[in-house]
């Protein structure tokens, strides 16, 4: 670039020597002369500073490139966590959607509704009473769980369960357990004052499919049924499913 404007200085000097030659007086060659190297260096001068402008132009462009770049690559990565995480979110919704439902099913799904209800015992002498009280009447058993024949309550699935006995007892003392496989699981007594006595009792547990549950007597009480209180043993499930 500054070759070239030296060769068009002295193009035009030259030009003009020819010129001031030909048409001006001798006398008027230098100061036609100065003030075309005036204006050529002014020329030259706007053209050096074009030049830094252009030069620093590009420069502020390259700048605010990088910046846009490395912005957009900050704002880039963020948005991908933003995905991350609501794909996470979204994975783990869906799986507890699918356990919500499939445990709606199992509730609305008669084969796992249980519910059962016995009265009147079978024996209500003393002492013949002792052990596994037999509830003969059964009022409801939906799932078929409660056998009046023996007494006993077996699971037909897994969940939690509500059992409840209403004891009625006329001599002596009464000692009483909610059996669940062998476990007495809830107990107590009570005793007969005179005119005969009741007592309820419930207990509330998780319980397996097949598990055995009864209401056992292992004191020496007589029981009593008449048209005022009734011996009764209830079970309910409540939450249907595994713990």
């Amino acid at each position: 670039m500054r070759n070239f404007r030296k060769i068009f200085v002295i193009f035009f000097v030259w030009m003009s020597d020819i010129f001031a030659i030909g048409n001006e007086p001798h006398c008027s060659k230098f100061h036609y002369e100065e003030k075309l190297l005036e204006k050529l260096v002014r020329m030259e001068f706007n053209m050096e500073q074009r030049e830094k402008e252009l030069k620093e132009g590009f420069t502020e462009l390259n700048r605010k490139q990088t910046e846009a770049q490395e912005s957009n690559q900050l704002l880039l990565q963020e948005l991908e966590k933003e995905l991350t995480t609501i794909r996470k979110e979204n994975k783990e919704l869906k799986e507890k959607l699918v356990d919500a439902v499939s445990h709606i099913e199992q509730q609305g799904n008669s084969s796992n509704k249980v519910l059962f209800k016995a009265r009147q015992l079978k024996d209500t002498g003393a002492p013949n009473s002792v052990g596994t009280l037999i509830f003969k009447e059964v009022l409801t058993n939906v799932g078929g769980g409660y056998n009046n024949s023996t007494g006993v309550f077996t699971c037909p699935a897994d969940g939690a369960f509500l059992f409840t006995i209403h004891l009625c007892v006329y001599t002596k003392y009464c000692n009483y357990a909610i059996m669940i496989d062998g476990i007495k699981h809830t107990k107590g007594s009570i005793k007969d004052d005179d005119w005969g006595d009741c007592i309820t009792a419930e207990s509330i547990a998780i319980v397996k499919t097949g598990s055995k549950v009864w209401v056992e007597n292992y004191g020496d009480a007589g029981f009593y049924d008449n048209a005022i209180s009734f011996n009764h043993f209830s079970g309910i499930m409540i939450y249907n499913g595994q713990f």
